[in-house]
């Protein structure tokens, strides 16, 4: 597919940009129902870096996650959701909630409820 043409299609669109902390990813990421229409691996990486006040702080290696990510692997995958409605009486007023893992419902997210 000619990527030109593909890029058209997202003119004054949206961009979202996901990343995948490696022990938070559970099913509150993907509310809602899709086709994959097509995936592919995209060359190329961020223009990022640490500041240099940071690469002194201990703490670094432990946050930079989201900098290894923006310069590792990266996919473009297109997708088309089967249904387009976000939060339709998925949450009320009133309604109580507990923690626990989350699930789509509608094409928006709910809670687990309590009772």
């Amino acid at each position: 597919m000619n990527p030109q043409q593909k890029a058209s299609q997202f003119e004054h669109g949206t961009i979202f940009q996901a990343f995948l902390n490696t022990g938070g990813y559970h099913r509150w990421h993907g509310p809602v129902d899709v086709v994959i229409k097509q995936g592919r691996h995209s060359s190329g990486a961020y223009c990022s870096g640490i500041r240099p006040h940071a690469a002194s702080d201990p703490s670094v290696p432990g946050n930079t996650q989201h900098l290894v990510a923006s310069m590792a692997i990266r996919a473009l995958i297109f997708i088309k959701a089967k249904i387009i409605v976000v939060g339709v009486d998925v949450i009320q007023l009133s309604n109580h909630g507990s923690r626990g893992l989350g699930v789509g419902k509608l094409g928006g997210t709910t809670i687990r409820g309590a009772g």
